[in-house]
């Protein structure tokens, strides 16, 4: 029976080698490759210039097992221990390519990240793109927050399987495109994936309310001025007045009840609350009012005023005193009619 397997692995062995590379993972009717034939039959030989060959290691026959599973079943050891050193050497390449792989994106060389994920077969793109483990740097992520729009632009036109949420921090690759503060890059992360700004992340954090923070007027109207798909626009309802129609929440609390008008505040970025508070949607009623409310107090008991006022912020206290007169006096106007 021996000699039967080895005959046939060596028969399958020399077709595959003048076939060319593409067919070293061809298989007969029981789905066994050239690679398991040879491990079934303990040649070790056969089986390293197999690997070398590129044959596929996952690959599984019409039982479920693959070649080191076979190679165990069948008893033979050294063939096990080439097949899983051959493993290591090629997750230790795909390592390698995932670590420059994060450079070249970080550094926007489109030219460096196309050679490596050609270099590689489909099987390994997933792992050089985004790595192994849950706190992996991932292509996207990394092209996003760097800004890099051509890196970012290859890394979608290629339909490769990418991270849209970090498992740790549930940071999306749109808080990360928010964080770069390229609006080009931001425009192409929300046309591709538009329901993403719905998500917050361990913080409660909204992408609304990192533009806010980030002081950039461009990347919060990029996000509030967004056509989104009707399919993505709720209702959203607000105490005063009836509910208004958006993709985002823009009173939405983070974990501490503040919202993105308060972190703007806080921050002291008098252009971006101007534009906020200048910002008109449609509400259900038909009118064009603005979304953002003054009022909302977080879980210290303050109000964008309060902390204002607090950081001494004149500019920004001033014009947010002159909001909330305004609206209360339109409120007063509007309850006597």
């Amino acid at each position: 029976q021996t000699t039967t397997l080895q005959s046939r692995a060596a028969a399958l062995l020399r077709h595959s080698f003048a076939n060319a590379l593409d067919n070293v993972n061809a298989s007969n009717g029981a789905g066994k490759t050239a690679l398991h034939l040879a491990a079934e039959a303990g040649e070790v030989s056969a089986v390293r210039q197999l690997l070398v060959a590129g044959a596929d290691t996952e690959r599984r026959d019409a039982a479920g097992h693959c070649a080191l599973e076979s190679a165990h079943i069948a008893g033979h050891d050294n063939v096990a221990a080439a097949i899983i050193e051959s493993i290591q050497l090629e997750n230790d390449k795909v390592n390698e390519a995932h670590t420059q792989l994060m450079t070249a994106c970080a550094e926007g060389d489109v030219e460096t990240a196309d050679r490596i994920l050609a270099n590689f077969p489909a099987k390994d793109h997933y792992a050089i793109l985004n790595g192994r483990e849950p706190e992996s740097d991932t292509a996207l992520f990394i092209a996003c927050t760097n800004g890099q729009f051509d890196i970012v632009k290859r890394l979608l036109e290629s339909n490769y399987d990418h991270v849209l949420v970090n498992q740790n921090t549930k940071d999306t690759v749109l808080h990360a495109a928010v964080s770069s503060q390229n609006v080009d890059v931001l425009q192409l992360v929300l046309e591709t994936f538009p329901a993403l700004i719905a998500n917050s992340n361990c913080d409660g954090c909204s992408c609304l309310h990192w533009a806010a923070e980030s002081g950039s007027t461009e990347i919060v109207k990029c996000l509030l001025e967004f056509e989104f798909p009707e399919q993505i626009i709720k209702e959203i309802d607000l105490l005063s007045c009836p509910p208004y129609r958006s993709a985002i929440d823009v009173n939405h609390g983070d974990n501490e009840c503040r919202t993105a008008l308060y972190r703007a505040a806080s921050k002291g970025h008098t252009n971006v609350l101007q534009y906020m508070l200048a910002y008109r949607c449609l509400f259900t009623d038909g009118e064009m009012r603005c979304p953002f409310q003054l009022d909302v107090y977080c879980s210290r008991g303050r109000t964008p005023l309060m902390v204002a006022a607090y950081n001494q912020s004149l500019p920004v206290l001033k014009y947010v005193h002159q909001m909330l007169f305004r609206r209360s006096d339109c409120f007063s106007h509007s309850n006597q009619r």
